[in-house]
């Protein structure tokens, strides 16, 4: 505890005078199709990308039991 206030004390001037970045006028998020890849990275993820939806549906296709809870109060033994 000691530290981090003596840390703190230490840096807290700092971190209060450090530049942040102020909001810009135009958009908010830039759409991801404003950036250009490498044919290797669009491959790998176009790859994984498929990989990943096949995984889905392998997973969606897997036969599922409905959950049953069980009773409550639990039996004892000596029942």
């Amino acid at each position: 505890m000691f530290s981090c206030r003596a840390a703190w004390q230490r840096c807290g001037p700092l971190a209060r005078r450090a530049a942040y970045r102020l909001p810009q006028d135009g958009e908010s998020e830039k759409s991801h199709s404003d950036c250009l890849l490498p044919p290797q990275a669009y491959n790998t993820v176009v790859s994984d990308h498929t990989r990943y939806n096949e995984r889905i549906a392998e997973i969606k296709a897997r036969p599922t039991t409905e959950w049953v809870p069980k009773p409550w109060p639990p039996k004892s033994s000596s029942e």
